[in-house]
C-alpha cells in the first residue's frame, strides 16, 4: 500500500504520517530494568531474613550434669523461654516475661530495643522492595522514588547493624540483676562475659550468642548488597517516558495511544560544482567581469566557457513504498531500511 495520510486504514482525518513512514504495529512495551529487579530481589531475601531472626533466639544459657540439661534462649521482644530435660524424664517448656524477672530493667531495655530496630528494618525493607519492583516494571512517579529507595536501604543496613551490637555491648550488665543478683560474681559467667563456659560440682554451663544473633549479620550483609545495586542504578533512566528508542513516548491525545516516529530529515544528493550537501545556488553562467585596463590598453575579450556539459547530479536515493517487515520480530520498518528500528535485526 502506498504511503498516505489516510495510513493504516480506517484511521481518523488529520493523523498526518510522513511519508515514507508508518506506525510501529503495537505501543512500545515499558522496559525490565534488570539491574532494579536484582536489586528488589536482594533486598527481599534481607527482609525474609530479618522476619526469620525475631523468632530465633539472640543468647542461650545452658547448664548439664546428672543426666539432665536445661537451656534457656533469650528473644527479641519480652519474653524468654527455658526447656528443662530431668534424667530420665520429658523435657518441658516454660516460657517467662522479661518484666516478671527480678532487676529485669536493662535486660526488658535490651531486648525491647532489639525487636524494634529490627523490625524497623524489616519494614523500610518491605517498602524499598515495593519501590524498587515498580521501579524494575517502570512504574514510577519521578526520579525521588529511586532516591527513596537507596534511603530506606540506607536505614534498614544501620538498624539492623546496630541491633546485634547492641546486644553485644549490653548483655553482660542486663544480665547482672536477674541471674547473677546484681552482684558481679569473681568466677566467670554470663555476667562478665558474651561468650565463655565453666564447669563445678560436675555441672557445665556454656554461654553464647544464639542463631538469630548471627544470622542479624546475615541480614545486614544482604541489605547492603541491596543498597550498593539499587545506588548504581541511579545513572539509569528512570521515569514513565522510557520506551523503545526512534518512538516518543505514549501520548493520551493521539488517535493510537502513541505519537508517529520522528521524520529524520530529507537525503539531498551533493551540487555538482562542490560543496556540501543542500540548496546551494549554481554559479552564475556567462563571461568573467572584465578587469580594468592597464597602461591604456583594452583589455583582450573575454573567452567564451567551453561547451563541456556538466556531470549530471547524484541519484537520491528513492522513496516511497510499501513497508518491509522485520524477519525476526514482525515490525514494520520505512522502505529501504538496512536493519530493524525495533530488533535492529538486519532486513533482507
Amino acid at each position: 500500500m502506498p504511503p498516505s495520510a489516510s495510513y493504516p486504514p480506517g484511521a481518523p482525518s488529520g493523523y498526518n504520517v510522513p511519508p515514507g513512514y508508518y506506525p510501529p504495529a503495537r505501543p512500545p512495551r515499558r522496559p525490565l530494568h534488570r539491574r532494579r529487579l536484582a536489586a528488589s530481589v536482594v533486598l527481599l531475601l534481607a527482609v525474609i531474613l530479618a522476619a526469620v531472626s525475631l523468632g530465633l533466639g539472640w543468647y542461650q544459657i545452658s547448664s548439664s550434669g546428672g543426666g539432665a540439661s536445661s537451656t534457656t534462649s533469650l528473644y527479641p521482644g519480652s519474653t524468654l523461654s527455658t526447656v528443662n530435660c530431668p534424667a530420665g524424664a520429658q523435657c518441658t517448656t516454660t516460657t517467662t516475661q522479661y518484666n516478671s524477672l527480678p532487676q529485669s530493667g536493662a535486660l526488658t531495655t535490651l531486648y525491647s530495643g532489639v525487636y524494634y530496630l529490627v523490625l524497623g528494618a524489616l519494614i523500610l525493607g518491605l517498602v524499598g522492595v515495593i519501590f524498587g519492583i515498580m521501579g524494575a516494571l517502570g512504574f514510577t512517579f519521578g526520579r525521588i522514588q529511586l532516591t527513596l529507595t537507596i534511603l530506606l536501604a540506607l536505614i534498614a543496613v544501620i538498624l539492623v547493624l546496630v541491633a546485634p551490637i547492641w546486644v553485644l555491648a549490653g548483655s553482660s550488665s542486663a544480665l547482672l540483676g536477674p541471674v547473677c543478683g546484681g552482684t558481679t560474681p569473681t568466677t566467670p559467667s554470663p555476667c562478665t562475659s558474651f561468650f565463655g563456659s565453666s564447669s563445678a560440682g560436675g555441672t557445665t554451663a556454656n554461654w553464647g550468642p544464639g542463631v538469630g544473633w548471627y544470622l542479624a549479620f546475615v541480614t545486614f550483609v544482604f541489605f547492603l548488597v541491596a543498597l550498593v545495586l539499587v545506588a548504581r542504578t541511579r545513572r539509569e533512566p528512570f521515569g514513565a517516558a522510557e520506551t523503545q528508542p526512534g518512538y516518543a513516548a505514549p501520548q493520551a491525545g493521539s488517535p493510537y495511544g502513541y505519537a508517529p516516529p520522528t521524520m529524520p530529515p530529507p537525503y539531498m544528493s551533493p551540487p555538482p560544482w562542490g560543496g556540501g550537501p543542500g540548496p546551494v545556488a549554481p554559479p552564475p553562467a556567462g563571461p568573467a567581469p572584465s578587469q580594468a585596463p592597464q597602461s591604456g590598453r583594452p583589455s583582450p575579450p573575454p573567452t567564451p566557457p567551453s561547451a563541456s556539459p556538466s556531470p549530471p547530479p547524484a541519484a537520491s536515493p528513492p522513496s516511497g513504498g510499501p513497508p518491509v517487515f522485520c524477519g525476526m520480530c514482525g515490525a514494520p520498518n520505512p522502505p529501504y531500511s538496512a536493519t530493524c528500528h525495533r530488533c535492529h535485526a538486519p532486513l533482507s
